[in-house]
């Protein structure tokens, strides 16, 4: 009889080692596994657990020391010890040339005459910050230099208005006085110079 009814101790450990072999291998997979989660949470962190990062607040401005002066200062135990006055200076208000210009609504005219001189002058003014609300054409068209008419109220862009637009055209410093019921803020009079 060549089959035997009881298994042979060769035929056990067979056996026994391939099960032992197949748990082996099982086990260091699931390590494999579990060590590789670990260095990915590690390494990429998972949103549950990472840290949380201190959002910036902008500080407001205050205003700047000016002066330090040391002056002694005795204190109860007779010992002079240098203490600071700090004074400072408020900021000054904006410039004009700092202001909104966007504010200040503008119509530019051409009294040159020539073909688009008041497209040309208000698109110099938008890129410089403006509000050009309109543009057309002058009464006349001899004026020589650009002419500026702006309200009182609207004054403290003067400088700045002027300034703007002498980079490109020859400006008439006499800035003339626009009534305060026009519906814009100033009228811009581009000449041909």
């Amino acid at each position: 009889m060549s089959d035997q009814p009881f298994p042979t101790f060769s035929s056990i450990s067979d056996e026994t080692s391939r099960r032992s072999r197949a748990f082996i291998y099982v086990a260091v997979f699931l390590l494999f596994i579990g060590g590789a989660i670990y260095i990915g949470n590690q390494m990429f962190g998972n949103s549950s657990t990472s840290k949380l990062s201190p959002t910036p607040t902008p500080l407001k401005s205050s205003p700047t020391p000016t002066h330090l002066s040391p002056t002694p200062h005795k204190e109860e135990s007779g010992i002079s010890t240098p203490s600071s006055n700090l004074t400072t200076t408020p900021k000054p208000t904006k410039k004009a040339s700092e202001m909104e210009k966007i504010s200040l609504r503008i119509q530019v005219l051409n009294g040159s005459g020539k073909k688009g001189a008041a497209g040309q002058g208000a698109t110099l003014l938008r890129n410089a910050g403006y509000n050009v609300t309109s543009v057309g054409n002058a009464e006349s068209f001899d004026y020589v230099k650009t002419v500026v008419q702006l309200k009182k109220s609207k004054n403290q862009f003067k400088e700045t208005l002027l300034k703007d637009l002498s980079r490109s055209y020859t400006v008439d410093p006499a800035v003339q006085t626009l009534a305060e019921s026009a519906s814009v803020d100033a009228i811009v009079i581009i000449g041909s110079e």
